[in-house]
């Protein structure tokens, strides 16, 4: 990690509370988060480190879906259902 960090503004997302942050980002392949706050930003990245890649999505500071993407940040290595299930409760 180099430590750069970008900061921007998002309009129409349409998020009420918490937090999503995503490894999938291919214009970077780094990190990319959205949330209306810090802390619930900070618990869904916290996460996708943790897991050495993925999808999160946190609120009151609590983890409460994710997907590990653990092959370079992009690929499951769990079988199909297990990740449609996964998707699914991202939702």
């Amino acid at each position: 990690a180099t430590g750069n960090i970008g900061l921007g503004l998002v309009m129409g997302f349409g998020l009420k509370r918490g937090a999503l942050a995503s490894s999938i980002a291919y214009d970077s392949h780094n990190v990319i988060a959205v949330g209306t706050n810090d802390e619930d930003i900070f618990t869904a990245v916290k996460e996708i480190e943790r897991l050495n890649g993925g999808l999160v999505v946190a609120a009151q500071g609590k983890v409460l879906a994710s997907l590990a993407l653990p092959i370079a940040g992009l690929l499951s290595n769990e079988p199909l259902e297990v990740v449609v299930a996964k998707l699914e409760k991202l939702e």
